[in-house]
């Protein structure tokens, strides 16, 4: 088999042989020399490789059975596949297989909104362990994001703290209004009873999915809790008052003090749900709803109308 080109065998004619007396020759292949790839016997016997080659250099031919033990290049540098690490560079793209899925993927595959959620959820659970004074290093954990994530969706700890919480209640009371806006001014009895109990019906879900948080905002630290109450519960109340009072005049009714009737409805929801907390005794959202809409109706009706018994 002849030389891979005239002059020293194994060499081109315009490199310097190695001095080395473990030189080696290089058996003849085509004057077409193709990139490194790891198909080392398969394609042309030797392959041309241009990284780590000096200035004035045009290549190292080697063998391709030997691409893994070559131990010297011109210009004395040694590349990442000669050291043991392949270069990424040069290997061909293998299709077909699975990309490894990494963290920053995963928080990419969520939408804002989702990822909104997750945050109160984790959040929640935080709160319920530690109190308000809960850090937002301990939230930003929970939810596996980084903390400044969190001032994406939220300004501070207390606007997390506070969705976390009454975000709930807040929903319930945000739709009641919506529902009552696209209703006709002149409702009967009927209608207002229904509304009531839907009304109600949701904040039994609201509260019991959310009782242990509330109670422990709420009882846990006192002053905290009543500027909780204060700056959340009551505009809450105030709306649905707000509300009641404007239909007022589309049923007939006994003077009562809305107000009060308002904070009865959210406490017995809430007196329900933490009922069901302490003693483990579930609850049906729909006959409850239905047993409290009764109860108050047939309290504040004037006269016989919308009669029979509570419960039925």
């Amino acid at each position: 088999m002849s030389s891979c080109s005239s002059g020293t065998p194994g060499w081109g004619s315009s490199r310097t042989a190695p001095t080395s007396s473990s030189a080696w020759s290089a058996p003849a292949i085509s004057s077409r020399t193709t990139r490194y790839d790891r198909t080392a016997g398969r394609g042309p016997a030797c392959r041309r490789l241009d990284r780590g080659i000096g200035p004035g250099n045009h290549g190292l031919l080697v063998p391709a059975h030997s691409l893994g033990r070559v131990a010297c290049l011109v210009g004395g540098t040694r590349p990442r596949w000669a050291r043991g690490t392949a270069d990424p560079s040069r290997q061909p793209a293998r299709k077909g297989l699975p990309v490894k899925s990494t963290a920053a993927n995963k928080r990419q595959r969520l939408t804002r909104e989702e990822r909104r959620d997750q945050i109160i959820e984790a959040a929640r659970g935080v709160f319920l362990s530690v109190g308000p004074r809960a850090r937002t290093r301990d939230i930003a954990e929970a939810a596996g994001v980084n903390e400044a994530l969190l001032y994406q969706h939220f300004r501070s700890k207390e606007e997390i703290f506070e969705e976390a919480v009454v975000y709930p209640v807040e929903r319930v009371v945000t739709q009641l209004a919506a529902d009552v806006a696209a209703l006709p001014d002149h409702l009967g009895y009927e209608m207002h009873r229904e509304i009531t109990e839907s009304f109600i019906r949701e904040l039994l879900v609201a509260t019991r999915d959310s009782v242990s948080l509330l109670t422990t905002v709420l009882f846990s630290e006192p002053e905290a809790g009543r500027a909780f109450y204060r700056n959340r519960i009551w505009p809450l109340i105030d709306t649905v008052a707000a509300i009641v009072t404007r239909n007022l005049p589309a049923w007939e009714h006994r003077d009562f003090d809305v107000e009060t009737t308002v904070r009865a409805v959210l406490w017995m929801s809430l007196g329900v749900s933490i009922d069901s907390e302490l003693t483990g005794r579930e609850f049906d959202p729909e006959v409850v709803a239905r047993q409290l809409t009764e109860l108050i109706f047939r309290g504040l009706l004037a006269g016989d109308v919308g009669g029979g018994e509570i419960g039925e």
